[in-house]
């Protein structure tokens, strides 16, 4: 921040201070334009496909649980504890399978 003192000095000062900043370009714009990187091969698609990666394991673990206590339901006997596990079976592969899909859109966006 510079102060005007409104004379011709002060004015220059000031457009010479505007002058001498670049513009700042986004890294991900730079990556893509600048130099030449497709989506998945920037430093942002590597960011999404490891936290990507992460989310996946978290959702294995999670449907290897329900899984486990699908198996302890069926061996109670346990119908209504049956059906709400098959549910959440099936919400865990439903998660999975669009994480895998979103896996091989970055894939293929790489070089």
């Amino acid at each position: 921040m510079t102060r005007s003192k409104n004379s011709v000095a002060s004015s220059q000062t000031i457009l010479r201070h505007l002058l001498d900043k670049l513009p700042a370009i986004p890294q991900m714009q730079h990556e893509l334009g600048v130099e030449g990187r497709n989506l998945g091969d920037t430093t942002a698609g590597e960011e999404l496909r490891a936290e990507t990666i992460e989310m996946q394991k978290k959702f294995d673990e999670q449907l290897a649980a329900a899984k486990e206590e699908y198996r302890r339901a069926l061996d109670e006997n346990n119908k209504k504890m049956q059906k709400m596990l098959q549910e959440a079976c099936a919400k865990y592969e439903h998660k999975i399978q669009n994480i895998e899909s979103e896996l091989e859109i970055l894939k293929a966006n790489r070089k």
